[in-house]
């Protein structure tokens, strides 16, 4: 027996044990996520999608990393995915765009190095984009979204472009790795942003990788008079480490996380993954207007993105 057949069979079989009887479903059985299969696995993908579209007259791909890719030649069905517009590796009918929130570090460096108390968690919501010609993207908001903008009009002087201010501040950005690919997008986001508020000088670094030196560079930052200092990073608990000494001397800590908790920094602020999972859920249902089968492609099963991104998915289609 040939390694495609096997594969194939395996895919049925997991069909079989998953479609049948859905892994998840809406009240009324309209919505059905029927296999959650691998990004890798593409035989898998396709079998489960044919016998999705055989059993529910309709299919739809729930591609919860676009990076990982999501097999459909062959089948065309519609593909909802969450990620980056610059690095999907699909061709989705709609994207949900898991944004930095750099832009809005910056801002919330440049009020607190103006004394303006910042929030400690600002969890940031996704712009949709849908392949459809001409259509604009839209934006669905978190918590965190209308936080900023109250600021925004609160201190429009200062966050005002021009500046109406001559006074310089200097803030510092630092990431740990220098090849990790949110912290690289976050320190380009950082870079860009910066760079339309004149009064801000900004000096970047990296740590490459080294824990102890990470620490050593914010406290260097510090010394040299920045009074703000953004730290890119997935998760804000080990950045925040040195939060307690910079504020002993008046520096805000600023961390932009893939994931937005509590932590000893200022302020943390990046993309709620919940809420990505929910605009996801929200274009399947409009793309799936008589209901369908779901059949979802993950990347790593072990990243903690995953998990909260499911929960929003199964939430807007009422999925249990």
């Amino acid at each position: 027996m040939t390694t495609r057949r096997i594969l194939s069979l395996a895919a049925v079989a997991l069909f079989s044990a998953c479609g049948g009887h859905a892994l998840l479903e809406d009240t009324s059985g309209r919505f059905r996520l029927v296999a959650r299969v691998r990004a890798t696995d593409t035989a898998a993908t396709r079998s489960a999608l044919r016998e999705g579209i055989a059993a529910h007259s309709a299919a739809l791909l729930f591609a919860t990393d676009s990076e990982a890719g999501a097999p459909t030649d062959g089948v065309g069905v519609p593909v909802v995915a969450i990620g980056t517009s610059s690095s999907s590796t699909t061709q989705p009918a709609v994207l949900v765009v898991e944004r930095t929130g750099a832009d809005v570090a910056v801002q919330l460096a440049l009020l607190a190095c103006s004394g303006i108390s910042i929030p400690k968690q600002l969890p940031l919501g996704a712009e949709v984009q849908r392949s459809v010609p001409d259509a604009r993207p839209t934006n669905r908001p978190a918590p965190g979204d209308v936080v900023i903008e109250l600021l925004r009009q609160q201190h429009a002087a200062v966050l005002a472009i021009p500046p109406t201010t001559d006074v310089v501040f200097r803030i510092g950005f630092v990431h740990l790795d220098a090849d990790d690919p949110w912290q690289l997008r976050v320190r380009a986001d950082v870079e860009e942003a910066a760079h339309r508020y004149h009064q801000l000088e900004l000096t970047t670094r990296c740590a490459n990788g080294d824990p102890a030196k990470h620490a050593a560079i914010v406290r260097e930052l510090a010394g040299n008079g920045c009074r703000a200092i953004l730290v890119g990073a997935n998760d804000p608990a080990p950045a925040s480490s040195i939060a307690d000494e910079l504020r002993e001397h008046s520096v805000a800590l600023v961390v932009v996380a893939r994931h937005v908790r509590e932590s000893a920094a200022t302020s943390c602020v990046g993309p709620d993954q919940v809420v990505l999972g929910t605009a996801a859920g929200e274009a399947a249902a409009s793309l799936l207007p008589r209901g369908g089968a779901i059949i979802e492609v993950h990347g790593d099963p072990a990243s903690p993105l995953l998990v909260p991104r499911r929960q929003g998915f199964a939430a807007a289609l009422g999925l249990k």
